[in-house]
Parts: C-alpha cells; structure tokens; sequence
C-alpha cells in the first residue's frame, strides 16, 4: 500500500517538475522575445537620435533651387537681410521645402542669382562692372523680387558707370581709352574753325538705381599744346538743343595744363551746381528754368588754326 502511494506522488512531483521545465522553457522563450524585441526598440531610438542629430546640423543648411539650378548656403546667410524675401520665407512657417529632395523651389532665372547670394555670404554686394546691361537689368529686377532693394541700393548705382557716351565732332580722331576717359587728336596741317562736344551719360539714368535723389561727379581735363582754345563745361539737353555753360579759361589761352570741375546733380531741386578753382565763381544751373528734362554733362572745345594737339578728358562719379 506504501509502495503504491510512493509509485503516485513520485509521478505526481515529476509531473510538477514536468510542468516547471515547461513553463522555464516558456519564460526563456518570452525572455528571448522580450530582449529581441528591446534590441529593435533600441535600434530605433539610437537612429532617431541619429537623425535628430543630423537634421540638427542639416537645418542650418537650406537648399534653394532656383529656376532649375541648385544653390546651397545657411540659414545665416539668408537671414541676413531683415524683412527681405528669403527672412519671410524662413520665418513665416508657412513655407516648407520639398518633403523629398529637402529644397526650396523658386521660379526666377539664375544667371545673376550667385552674385546676389555672394553678396549676402559677405555682406557687401560685390562689383557688377562685368555685367551686362542685360544682366544689369536682370539684376534690378531680382533685387525687387527677393526684396534687397535697400541691401544693394547704393552698391549698384555706384557700379553704373558715368561715361562719356559719344562725341560730336567733324574734325580730328576720338577715340574712347576706358568706360570714362576719352582722347581726342588733333592732327597736324589740319586748319579748322569749329567745336567739339563730349557728351555723358545722361544724368538722370545714374539716379534710377538708387533711393538717393543726388550725386556728385567730377570732369578732369587734360590739354596738350592746344593753343587758341576756349573750353566749356556744360549741361545739355540730351538732343543737344538746350544749354547752360562754365567756361574754364575765360582768357581764352591754353597751353599744357589740368582742369578739374566737380559738379552736383539734384533731382528734387532739379539743379546742377558746377565748382572749379580754376573760376572765379560757381555756376548753378536752373534746368526746369533752362527747359532741359533729360540732362547730360558735356565739355565743349572751341578752337581755331593750324595745330597738333591732343587733350583727354575723364569723368568719374563721386557720390
């Protein structure tokens, strides 16, 4: 009877060892899953930490595609023209890069985007004297758009260049040196009574690049055995008919000499104001008094005689 209870409760503790390997073997299954499962919870905060990482350091990166071509600066490049375009654009929150290639899209032409995207790296526009006026224009037009006006107002005007745009002359040989000076020869043997004008730029079209409503210029020129002359610095009308003038040697006699004239132009008076020590005084010209409306500066050269002469003359912004 003994033995047959002993036989029963040692298959019964079997049965429970049984039933406790099987639930170890449970728990060690469940403990593999378990620690599987931690391993990818890991992995995935270790790349999302990854990427936080990342795009911490990437959001001060912006890609701009602009018609088509890709640019890449910083945000702190872009910023730093306050309340222009690219400051809204970053600011608003309303506008966002595209979600697949992380970029910008902007419908204008690129041709002269690098310079105004240099221009903002530095903080100072850089020269646009290798423009074209095509390009010139381009540019004017895309300083409206992206709202850099004011960042590149002064910098663009000064980069126009005041020159000596053509000449009126029957005699001698004018020839053009650089955008500003121009040489005149006068060749031996030849006799004339006549004048010469040098006409600039007009006037007006060095104001319409800036918010500025004056600027001043200087005119220096240079005689070389040029005898019998009188010299005037003036102002006319763009067709020539309407003059005001400063004459430059009231005695009439030049021989090898410099003159320099510095002059002013202002819109809101509507005046130009002409100054050389070599005068007694200085002329202002009153041009709505003159009826000149599209101003340009010009020297006139008055001359007579058999002479081999050469002179140059140079005009030069000064704002």
């Amino acid at each position: 009877m003994l033995s047959e209870e002993w036989k029963q409760t040692t298959a019964a503790f079997s049965a429970f060892l049984d039933s406790l390997d099987k639930i170890r073997d449970s728990v060690k299954q469940k403990q593999t899953e378990f620690d599987d499962h931690c391993a990818v919870l890991n992995n995935k905060i270790e790349a999302a930490k990854a990427k936080s990482i990342a795009s911490s350091e990437n959001s001060q990166i912006v890609t701009l595609n602009i018609g088509g071509k890709k640019f890449q600066t910083s945000q702190e490049t872009l910023l730093s023209a306050h309340e222009s375009f690219f400051w809204c654009m970053l600011h608003s929150g309303d506008w966002k890069p595209d979600e697949e290639k992380g970029e910008y899209f902007i419908d204008r032409s690129p041709v002269v985007f690098p310079l105004i995207l240099e221009s903002l790296r530095q903080q100072d526009p850089v020269s646009t004297e290798h423009l074209s006026k095509f390009e010139m224009d381009m540019l004017e037009k895309d300083l409206d758009f992206y709202g850099l006006r004011d960042f590149f107002g002064k910098a663009v005007a000064r980069n126009q260049v005041l020159a000596w745009s053509r000449h009126t002359s029957k005699v001698g040989g004018i020839r053009f040196t650089d955008n500003n000076q121009m040489t005149a020869v006068f060749k031996a043997g030849v006799k004339f009574n006549t004048s010469t004008h040098i006409v600039s730029t007009p006037l007006r079209e060095m104001l319409k690049h800036t918010r500025n409503t004056s600027f001043r210029w200087k005119v220096t020129c240079t005689l070389l055995d040029l005898v019998s002359c009188n010299m005037y610095l003036g102002i006319m009308d763009g067709d020539l008919k309407r003059a005001s003038w400063l004459c430059l040697n009231p005695e009439g006699q030049l021989g090898n000499t410099s003159l320099t004239v510095e002059c002013e132009f202002n819109s809101n008076t509507n005046t130009v104001l002409m100054s050389s020590e070599h005068v007694m005084h200085n002329e202002t010209i009153d041009l709505t008094e003159r009826a000149i409306a599209d101003p340009v500066c010009v020297v006139e050269l008055e001359f007579g005689g058999t002479l081999t002469a050469e002179a140059k003359f140079q005009i030069t912004a000064l704002w």
